[in-house]
């Protein structure tokens, strides 16, 4: 049974201020919020609102085996020419975020399109473009929407 680490909403607030100020300095504009669900609806409501933009979700899951992506409810009209921000909880190995962009690959008419989780861990395969907190070890995290 792995290590658990309990995340506190104190905590999650501190990590969007961080993900928040990297963006500023970035010079990173996004037009459009993308949440992961189920993870990373939160934090991208958090920052849909520090930002004042709108968001909308998108469902994927890597876990047990069952994968699903779907863009079939972001219309071409919603993304087109856009600077997006897609949201999750954490980046474990990469996959959810290669396949997503990967699967976003077929529809490409978007501006530009970055990533943001509050953990990454330290053998992520794929990097977001931003995260608060680099796990070291293999603890599991608990966030505070899954308790």
């Amino acid at each position: 049974m792995p290590n658990k680490e309990s995340v506190t909403f104190l905590n999650v607030q501190n990590y969007i201020l961080d993900i928040s100020t990297q963006i500023g300095a970035d010079q990173y504009h996004p037009d459009l919020i993308v949440g992961i669900a189920r993870g990373g609806l939160v934090p991208a409501v958090m920052l849909s609102h520090y930002f004042n933009i709108p968001m909308c979700s998108l469902q994927f899951s890597t876990r047990h085996d069952f994968d699903m992506v779907s863009v079939a409810h972001l219309p071409v009209h919603m993304i087109e020419d856009k600077t997006i921000l897609v949201v999750d909880d954490i980046a474990d190995s990469g996959r959810t975020i290669a396949e997503i962009k990967e699967a976003w690959k077929l529809i490409n008419v978007w501006k530009d399109i970055k990533f943001a989780t509050l953990h990454k861990r330290h053998d992520c395969k794929v990097s977001p473009d931003y995260y608060a907190k680099l796990i070291e070890d293999d603890a599991w995290q608990i966030f505070p929407w899954e308790m």
